[in-house]
């Protein structure tokens, strides 16, 4: 996928390809009633390998794979026709390790889909990759939540033992925001959303 970009009001221009097909994805269709009129589609790849350059408020940078200012990124696409009401909690990571340099990201989604469903037709967003190979996670839930305060430390559990579709595959995460004033070592972030 080929992403050019110029916007002069931010100082941004980029030139940069992203690498779709060196990871594996995750696709699936989620049912969000029991009539099949509400549902979610989803086609998400974590550690889509970038190459190219851009430029930001008048630095330039460059993205090289096997390279140490190798870049990455998250394409999440979805359509759904979803309920009068939907929200959830959706926590994403995406790092090098830095012993190994192998790429690690980690998809946890909570409140989305698998209420009611029995086991055969439970979804769930929540994977995690290494290097571009897709590991799936069973259900995450989200404890010690206050709604409002999205400066809290947040804690994503897979689900109850007799909950799990897949016993073997779960995990942990606390997730602590970045506070006033703390400022990210490395990395940037773009976003584009899109809802229909």
């Amino acid at each position: 996928m080929h992403l050019k970009a110029v916007a002069p009001k931010i100082e941004l221009e980029m030139d940069l390809i992203l690498h779709t097909d060196l990871v594996e994805k995750q696709f699936f269709v989620m049912p969000l009633n029991s009539d099949g009129t509400h549902y979610y589609v989803n086609n998400k790849a974590n550690g889509v390998p970038i190459t190219g350059t851009y430029s930001f408020e008048g630095k330039d940078y460059a993205c090289v794979y096997e390279h140490a200012s190798r870049c990455h990124a998250l394409m999440d696409s979805g359509r759904g026709r979803f309920n009068y009401y939907t929200s959830w909690v959706w926590g994403t990571l995406l790092t090098t390790i830095p012993d190994t340099q192998e790429v690690f990201t980690v998809n946890l989604i909570y409140g989305f889909g698998g209420t009611g469903q029995t086991p055969e037709t439970k979804f769930s967003e929540d994977f995690l990759t290494i290097d571009g190979k897709h590991y799936k996670l069973d259900q995450t839930q989200i404890i010690e939540f206050v709604p409002g305060d999205l400066k809290q430390t947040h804690f994503f559990r897979t689900v109850n033992m007799e909950d799990r579709v897949y016993p073997k595959r779960g995990c942990e995460l606390h997730f602590t925001p970045f506070s006033d004033g703390d400022q990210s070592k490395d990395g940037g972030g773009f976003s584009v959303m899109t809802f229909t």
